[in-house]
């Protein structure tokens, strides 16, 4: 049987819309990492004119991560419903909260929910995830407005 861990240091939360409230969105019960990976491509081009230099140009941007934690069998409101949305391939609104007031939003199609048993009576229950969209806006909620 699992250990309740009561782990909810990497605040992760399911949301229906970037403007739900903390109070309006599902915790996702047991947390304590989350990350998530940023990259761009970048495109080059020929530029006879540069001195030999390739002009560069923005690509497409790709984003994903992954929150990890401890099991907890009775979050049937977030770990359940993370499951659920992988099996069925529907995307969610994902809030990963950097304090009480700041986070990233991004709508996610989770790609690796996982469930490690091991001997000890705490399973790890690590979620990968995919950014299906984010806007700047949702991004730079993470950091003062300045």
């Amino acid at each position: 049987m699992s250990k309740k861990t009561g782990l909810d240091g990497a605040l992760a939360t399911l949301a229906d819309s970037v403007d739900a409230t903390k109070a309006e969105c599902t915790v996702i019960k047991g947390r304590n990492s989350a990350n998530i990976d940023m990259s761009q491509d970048v495109v080059n081009a020929p530029d006879f004119e540069s001195m030999g230099f390739q002009e560069k140009f923005q690509g497409l941007r790709d984003a994903s991560g992954s929150i990890g934690g401890f099991h907890d069998p009775a979050d049937t409101t977030g770990l359940k419903v993370i499951f659920e949305a992988w099996y069925e391939g529907t995307k969610k609104g994902l809030k990963l909260w950097t304090d009480d007031t700041h986070y990233v939003y991004a709508e996610v199609l989770f790609t690796g929910p996982a469930l490690d048993i091991p001997l000890e009576d705490m399973q790890s229950s690590d979620i990968d995830f995919e950014v299906s969209n984010m806007e700047k806006e949702w991004l730079l909620a993470a950091f003062d407005d300045s």
